[in-house]
């Protein structure tokens, strides 16, 4: 009799540890979710006040004096159209840009760099294939547009780009940006010269 009563007080025991382990095991797991979502919430915080830091202030823009100022050190001459519009010449190309003071991003144009008579269909056809491949090629966009009454059509690029102080090597930018135009001048004329020729080459 003696020896069952022991042995129901161990096992009593032994229930009482395990349960009580349990709570203590539950506890942990708690207390240890707890820390990793604090961790997480300061390495939140201090991630974003590590990129607020970074970032500069642009403050108002000041884009179209910015652009005119850039110009000059490069050594172009420009004016002005009757739409306020800067006109100017770089590397034997003539450009117009459209910046603001309220913006900070220039507009340029580079207009009617390639031109042909209205009743060439086949280089007109020419014209859109090529078009077409080098918008999806490159970063500036390429259009062509009729002109009806001279009995021409032109091709035509432009570009929109950021313009702020900021920039490490303006000068150097913005020449970057405008080289991309006698680049894909380049590509057109090239892609067209070998339409061009393979269709001379297929037998009528």
């Amino acid at each position: 009799m003696e020896l069952l009563w022991l042995l129901v007080v161990i096992v009593g025991v032994v229930l009482l540890a395990l349960v009580q382990n349990r709570k203590e095991d539950k506890r942990t797991i708690e207390d240890l979710q707890g820390q990793l979502a604090a961790e997480k919430q300061k390495a939140e915080e201090a991630e974003r006040l590590a990129a607020e830091k970074q970032q500069v202030p642009l403050g108002k823009p000041r884009t179209r004096d910015l652009f005119l100022e850039t110009l000059t050190k490069m050594g172009c001459k420009y004016e002005f159209d009757e739409e306020n519009r800067i006109c100017f010449q770089w590397q034997g190309g003539y450009f117009v840009g459209v910046a603001s003071n309220e913006s900070l991003f220039v507009t340029v144009w580079y207009f009617q760099w390639g031109e042909w008579e209205l009743y060439d269909i086949d280089m007109l056809s020419r014209v859109k294939r090529v078009i077409n491949d080098a918008n999806i090629s490159y970063s500036l966009n390429v259009v062509y547009t009729l002109n009806e009454e001279g009995g021409n059509f032109y091709i035509h690029s432009c570009k929109n780009f950021v313009f702020v102080p900021q920039l490490p090597d303006i000068e150097g930018y913005l020449q970057v940006m405008l080289g991309e135009f006698f680049t894909v001048r380049r590509y057109v004329e090239k892609e067209l010269d070998k339409l061009e020729n393979q269709e001379e080459k297929i037998p009528m």
